[in-house]
């Protein structure tokens, strides 16, 4: 008992160190993107200070070994008074695999079950920041290697295009790819790349198409952000950034999807540790926060075709499944199963779910809801 409680104290601290390093870490990266000289700074001094002073402490405490005793002293009677005693069960019990699980029954009559789990690794150890499936079973995949790829399932390489820039968000608009990249947003057609859209003095943090062919854009500056729809043509339909009482609802949106059922638009804000869901007139209808008394890092979002919502969890290296009124249903994948870093996440027709890692690994998991 003394080792186990020594053990869980280890693990909470240790927990409470990496997610402070992450933060530091994001923190970073987004002042690298927006050119904050002065924030990267800061942030870099923090991050080095707080390296310097990690240590890993021996988790267990000398206790004394117990003392055992012969079985003429022990009252088997007096303890089974005491304690009770056991008995065997006859019943049949329920057996479940890593690969296959079937979720209790819940409020609304989902039943999720998982099926069929599968990886590939990208070539040179690849980074496969952002996926975009397509209805051949094929994707595109923005690489670490500052390219977009076009793979299989199994892996093989169709197409690839170099870019002179990181890849984090991709979205596919007709035979178009629109990239990201700072302060616009890049058109690829033929061979040619154009300006979809100028941002600034915003920068593009994520981007989607919705069912009608248009854009949804993700924007943020220095704890502001919103979102944008925009045509095909890159004009602007609609911004939704204040709620009903004139606040701001984004600080930092990373990642959009809208619901294929309703058009909610759901936002993941990296600086809110939050994911945030309006409808489609940008009515604010309730906002994610994890479970209770959890952490959580919500970097990306996606929906299935049943409308529920997908969560890249980076603080403990997990998707989130949840309904589209906002109800925990189960993850779909942990750290347990092997899972690190989610970046990119997608549902293909097959409702097939796809999950890019910083490690260079796309899983592909297989789940039917009923």
């Amino acid at each position: 008992d003394s080792d186990i409680k020594s053990l869980d104290s280890s693990v909470l601290a240790t927990k409470e160190e990496l997610k402070q390093i992450s933060s530091l870490l994001f923190e970073c990266d987004s002042a690298m993107r927006e050119e904050n000289d002065k924030l990267f700074v800061k942030s870099a001094q923090e991050l080095i200070f707080k390296l310097s002073s990690v240590k890993i402490q021996n988790p267990f405490k000398p206790i004394r070994p117990p003392t055992f005793v012969t079985s003429d002293s022990i009252n088997r009677n007096a303890i089974e008074k005491l304690y009770g005693y056991l008995q065997q069960d006859s019943s049949s019990a329920l057996i479940e695999t890593k690969k296959t699980l079937e979720n209790r029954d819940l409020h609304n009559h989902v039943k999720v079950i998982i099926g069929h789990v599968t990886t590939l690794s990208l070539t040179n150890n690849d980074a496969a920041y952002c996926i975009r499936t397509l209805p051949n079973g094929h994707a595109w995949v923005g690489t670490g290697a500052q390219s977009v790829r076009l793979v299989n399932s199994k892996g093989d390489v169709f197409n690839e295009v170099f870019l002179d820039f990181y890849p984090y968000n991709l979205a596919i608009l007709g035979n178009a790819l629109l990239l990201s990249n700072g302060q616009t947003i890049k058109s690829i057609q033929d061979g040619e790349m154009t300006e979809f859209y100028n941002a600034a003095p915003f920068y593009c943090q994520g981007i989607s198409r919705t069912r009608k062919n248009e854009i949804l854009a993700c924007l943020a500056k220095r704890n502001e952000g919103k979102i944008l729809r925009l045509d095909a043509s890159g004009k602007i339909l609609q911004k939704i950034q204040f709620d009903a009482n004139g606040h701001h609802l984004y600080r930092s949106p990373t990642k959009v999807s809208e619901s294929p059922l309703n058009g909610d638009i759901c936002v993941a804000d990296s600086a809110e540790n939050s994911v945030i869901v309006v409808d489609k007139e940008g009515n604010l209808r309730f906002t994610y926060r994890g479970l209770k008394g959890d952490t959580f890092s919500p970097f990306y979002v996606t929906h299935d075709s049943f409308g529920n919502i997908l969560i890249g969890d980076n603080s403990h290296f997990r998707i989130h499944l949840v309904d589209q009124d906002g109800v925990f249903l189960q993850y779909i994948l942990t750290v347990e199963d092997g899972l690190y870093s989610p970046w990119g996440l997608d549902v293909d027709e097959n409702q097939s779910l796809w999950v890019g890692t910083l490690s260079s690994k796309i899983w592909m998991v297989e789940y039917i809801g009923q």
